[in-house]
């Protein structure tokens, strides 16, 4: 396979890098990675030269650029070790996982605005009515997984996919800005965090504050 090259932005803020950096990494695909500063004047120019749609995160695989988070996730799981499948092995719940992730991509504006991740919040915030309620629905898919699946693991669909990859931003802005949830979302948020790649992502953040922008 040709050089695969991941393009982030900021560990502390990034979410959607997070998503995909998480299923890459679980992928078990060899790849580098590649962090530009959010808020720099190199940002613009440097996501410019990557194509697609010059936003964060961005995968170059040779000569070739895929730019949406999601996308990348999709190119993981078809790519992953067999010891590692991204998505469940049977139909239908690959369906229902993938539905999942389909709506956590395109929805919940509320919460992105109101809860922004930031992986060293800790504090508590008044949010809208609407944001409550695109918390209560995630909530609802949560318990509804993780009630079904509770027999083949911890995580959403048992085993760590790419749904568990598409909430992990939410579990940091769940805990991070101290969002009340009930005790079988709470373990779940707590067993997201204790993951390898969410724990490694949360040390190699800690370290970008050493850093200062090129």
């Amino acid at each position: 396979m040709a050089d695969v090259e991941l393009f982030i932005g900021n560990r502390r803020y990034s979410s959607w890098s997070l998503r995909a950096w998480l299923a890459l990494r679980a992928s078990g695909v060899s790849f580098s990675c590649t962090m530009i500063w959010l808020d720099s004047p190199s940002f613009i120019p440097s996501v410019a030269e990557l194509g697609g749609s010059q936003r964060l995160p961005a995968l170059r695989i040779g000569e070739h650029t895929v730019w949406d988070s999601l996308a990348i996730c999709e190119f993981a799981a078809e790519r992953s070790i067999p010891a590692a499948p991204l998505w469940p092995s049977d139909p239908l719940q690959r369906a229902v996982a993938r539905a999942y992730a389909a709506e956590m991509h395109a929805g919940f504006p509320n919460l992105r605005r109101e809860l922004p991740m930031d992986l060293d919040a800790n504090t508590t915030r008044e949010i809208s009515t609407e944001c409550w309620h695109e918390v209560t629905r995630i909530c609802e898919l949560w318990r509804a997984a993780l009630a079904s699946n509770a027999h083949l693991g911890p995580y959403l669909f048992g085993q760590f996919s790419i749904a568990d990859c598409m909430f992990a931003p939410v579990i940091e802005r769940f805990l991070g800005y101290g969002v009340p949830i009930d005790a079988l979302c709470a373990a779940y948020a707590h067993t997201m965090r204790g993951h390898e790649g969410m724990a490694k992502w949360r040390l190699e953040a800690a370290g970008e504050h050493a850093l200062t922008d090129p």
